[in-house]
């Protein structure tokens, strides 16, 4: 199975309305949070991985979301998803760039 590469132009391609909820999910930038997407599969509605950075006294946490209807929700099959089968990181910054103006 050939595995999807995300670039900031297809993960751009998926649109406002999924960008914005990626950005929901990741929080804001002070987490300095990032998010990582599923390769498997086709790409129409893809699982990612947002890790949060919360500070010294909570650490780094993993959330893995799953993007199949409108409101994103967390996945529940897995805590957290295969490096392998995972993209590059994109920043909070970056996500947030690829939102067109409304």
């Amino acid at each position: 199975m050939t595995k999807l590469i995300w670039t900031t132009e297809s993960v751009n391609a998926k649109g406002y309305d999924f960008l914005q909820s990626v950005l929901a999910n990741m929080g804001s930038e002070k987490f300095q949070a990032t998010v990582r997407f599923g390769t498997l599969g086709t790409g129409e509605s893809p699982n990612y991985q947002v890790k949060k950075d919360l500070g010294s006294l909570l650490g780094v946490k993993i959330e893995v979301f799953q993007s199949r209807s409108e409101h994103h929700k967390p996945y529940t099959g897995k805590e957290v998803f295969n490096d392998d089968n995972l993209s590059k990181e994109f920043s909070y910054a970056e996500i947030n760039a690829m939102l067109p103006q409304r």
